[in-house]
């Protein structure tokens, strides 16, 4: 293969996409998990201070998200630790969840 049909093969592989535009998507994703992240832990607290209960259901979106994010990562790079993480992350959300929906059917 040579530099013309490399150069051509990248074009078409790109073609629809501005690596500009996906890293402002990607940090804008980032940024949006985070705010969640902070939004479920702040609800957590105050949820617990006030009613002496703690939410389980919260704690479940709080893994669902690292899980959900790790386990595409770690797909779409294939790297080792990041299919650990994601493993971890999926396994305590499983468990926070099913905890979750406990605490709901229980009540």
């Amino acid at each position: 293969m040579d530099k013309n049909e490399i150069l051509e093969k990248s074009r078409n592989e790109n073609k629809n996409a501005d690596p500009y535009e996906m890293e402002v998507s990607a940090k804008a994703l980032s940024h949006g998990m985070w705010s969640a992240f902070l939004i479920c832990v702040i609800l957590m607290f105050i949820k617990f201070i006030k009613e002496d209960k703690f939410d389980f259901s919260l704690v479940a979106m709080l893994w669902v998200l690292n899980a959900v994010a790790y386990t595409y990562k770690a797909v779409k790079l294939k790297e080792k630790k990041l299919i650990t993480s994601a493993i971890c992350f999926d396994i305590t959300a499983v468990i926070w969840t099913a905890a979750a929906v406990l605490q709901i059917l229980m009540v």
